[in-house]
């Protein structure tokens, strides 16, 4: 019971560094995060003096990296811990603002725009034309290529598309639905999508493996490693591409 306050303490106030690692050698062999946590006591240098059984097992799991691929990790851990705290300071949890914070209170932080109307349906009931009196502030409010949610008051998340326009009082935004049904008035939301955040830190997570693709991916991302090329295609080419090389004169099948 202790340990999980202390998690659930840190996960509400996250701190720069993780929390002590558990003192369970066999839970810890058979993680599945092992490696991960391994690299991020490495980079902040916190890892458990013996006889913690991290001692050992942190510099055994990471045994395949070398000091230039942990900096590497660490730049990128940082940018997008950046990223994420950035995106906290702005909006917060967007998705739940939907539910906890009325349209007004949304365009304030600068993540809506409301008082929207229809004015009209193009490309085949896709692309359509929202606006209102009052300006929109494109200083700190939506901007053109985000993915953005519309609402109206009895209905949320109604729709969910691409926004393509900005002008002074009007959106253009491409959506999933007909809306000349629905309305009157509408909403329009940036939509902050979060498993793409967690797709950044899983694929990092992958190049940093002990695993060919992982090395393969090092030797180019890191390390810098030019790309090289075969001198010829392999047998089983010639062997499976036989009957598309049939349709090719002889110039274009060398």
């Amino acid at each position: 019971v202790q340990l999980r306050n202390e998690l659930v303490a840190w996960l509400r106030n996250p701190g720069e560094e993780l929390p002590e690692p558990i003192s369970f050698e066999k839970a810890c062999k058979g993680c599945g995060l092992l490696g991960i946590c391994s690299m991020y006591q490495a980079v902040q240098n916190n890892i458990p003096p013996h006889p913690h059984p991290m001692a050992g097992m942190v510099k055994d799991s990471i045994s395949h990296l070398q000091p230039s691929h942990l900096a590497w990790f660490k730049k990128w851990t940082d940018l997008m811990d950046l990223e994420v705290g950035v995106g906290d300071k702005k909006g917060g949890q967007e998705l739940k603002d939907l539910w906890c914070l009325t349209p007004e209170e949304r365009e304030r932080r600068g993540q809506a725009v409301t008082g929207l109307v229809l004015d009209k349906v193009e490309e085949g009931g896709q692309g359509h034309w929202l606006v209102r009196e009052a300006a929109v502030n494109n200083s700190q409010g939506l901007v053109a290529g985000e993915v953005v949610i519309v609402s109206t008051g009895k209905e949320l998340a109604l729709a969910q598309g691409m926004l393509k326009q900005v002008d002074r009082n009007k959106l253009l935004v491409w959506l999933d639905r007909d809306l000349t049904k629905h309305g009157p008035v509408f909403t329009v939301d940036r939509y902050t999508y979060q498993g793409g955040q967690s797709a950044c830190y899983v694929g990092l997570a992958r190049v940093m493996a002990d695993t060919p693709q992982g090395t393969r991916l090092r030797e180019v991302l890191v390390d810098g490693k030019q790309p090289g090329f075969m001198k010829g295609l392999g047998r089983e080419v010639a062997t499976s591409g036989r009957e598309v090389l049939k349709s090719l004169n002889r110039v274009q099948q060398k």
